[in-house]
């Protein structure tokens, strides 16, 4: 009888869920979203697209035979516009570009739309201004034009980037996962690289350096305390963030300089991102000894969510709201084993500073054209970031 009734729930669920997409289609916005996107929930208020089990209310409604919003379909299965996901995500921002510079060197900001990250972008005006100087005719560093099949990164062109270190003494430890400076003591990694069976908990952060082969005791940095984010669970893949607290303050130079915390939310297909890293050179391929980079480009929604189906790991498969897919569809380069916990990094827009998009997570194969790997997607956890690192 439970299980009939089960069966019973979840045709009609699919009934009703397929007449009011209907409806949403004929009577509503021609303008398809989806996972992930702000959604409009009516009255006013902006909530956010995600699948259906994830959204209780939306379970509750369609149990109740009460109308509720889709933004679109995976496969049969609806994604709702969703008001729960206000308690479980902070709000996406609004993509914003109004910044006042002088001399090339942002000076102020207007920011409109919902105001998150707001210390961030303070910190990063702060960072700009102690390490670069605003003044006429100064210039930043070039961001011209790992990771499989990527290039050799120039000295000092990647200053925020950290090589993370695992054993017990800097001379016999494995050097794996990458980071990101965001501030005088944290580093900002990936939630996986803080412990591996094998090799243990984090224990050394590397800084200032262009290739492995410039490892020095006076560039290590020991590791005071690990934060990871409340709700990674390893080794599922959702939430693969965390921050790393160094033994003491790092002191910022013109090798070593802090990235800045993107505050404007980018989902837009086929926007152009940096990925760094110290990964193998391919599968099967030995790890690079200089840093590696390479342009990546982000991927449409539904072509990252048809690669990345449901499994074991990713039970309601990609979840847009905090993850996101960058690749090449004409090149064969990619992030790669190693690359993990890096940052996705964009033009930067302070000077002599990058600003981090997204940090390397995980993928199926590395530096196969056409082929994304997944990033973390910033935004939503700058909140938790700025609770951690700027109380």
């Amino acid at each position: 009888m439970v299980l009939k009734n089960i069966f019973y729930f979840i045709i009609m669920w699919n009934i009703l869920a397929f007449l009011l997409f209907m409806c949403v289609s004929v009577n509503g916005d021609s303008k398809e979203l989806f996972e992930g996107d702000l959604c409009d929930a009516g009255a006013g208020q902006q909530a956010f697209c995600l699948h259906i089990q994830e959204c209780m209310g939306a379970v509750a409604a369609a149990k109740n035979g009460t109308p509720y919003t889709i933004c679109t379909y995976r496969g049969k299965d609806p994604i709702v516009c969703c008001l729960d996901a206000l308690l479980k995500f902070t709000p996406i921002a609004v993509e914003r570009s109004d910044y006042q510079d002088q001399d090339g060197c942002i000076v102020s900001t207007k920011r409109t739309g919902l105001q998150i990250g707001q210390k961030a972008l303070e910190k990063c005006l702060k960072y700009q201004q102690n390490t670069c100087p605003c003044k006429t005719g100064a210039s930043g560093i070039s961001f011209e034009d790992i990771i499989a099949h990527g290039e050799n990164a120039e000295l000092n062109e990647f200053s925020n980037m950290a090589l993370l270190g695992y054993g017990d003494n800097i001379t016999t430890a494995q050097w794996s996962c990458g980071g990101s400076v965001i501030s005088e003591r944290y580093i900002l990694t990936a939630g996986h690289c803080i412990s591996g069976r094998e090799i243990g908990d984090v224990k050394f952060i590397a800084l200032g350096i262009l290739a492995r082969t410039d490892l020095k005791k006076d560039v290590v940095y020991s590791v005071e305390r690990i934060i990871r984010h409340p709700e990674y669970k390893p080794p599922v893949k959702y939430h693969d963030i965390a921050l790393l607290k160094t033994d003491r303050d790092i002191s910022f130079s013109l090798a070593i300089k802090p990235a800045c915390l993107e505050v404007d939310n980018i989902q837009r297909e086929g926007h152009e991102a940096t990925a760094i890293g110290w990964g193998t050179l391919g599968d099967g391929d030995d790890t690079a000894n200089t840093l590696q980079k390479t342009k990546l480009y982000q991927f449409p929604h539904q072509e990252c969510s048809d690669r990345y189906r449901p499994t074991r790991l990713l039970r309601n498969g990609i979840n847009q709201t905090i993850q996101m897919c960058y690749g090449h569809k004409t090149r064969p380069t990619d992030t790669c084993q190693g690359d993990s916990g890096g940052p996705l990094l964009i033009s930067n827009k302070f000077r002599c500073l990058h600003s981090i998009v997204g940090v390397t997570s995980f993928g199926s194969a590395c530096g196969h054209t056409g082929i994304p790997g997944v990033y973390i997607r910033l935004v939503p956890y700058l909140p938790w970031i700025e609770s951690v690192v700027w109380p």
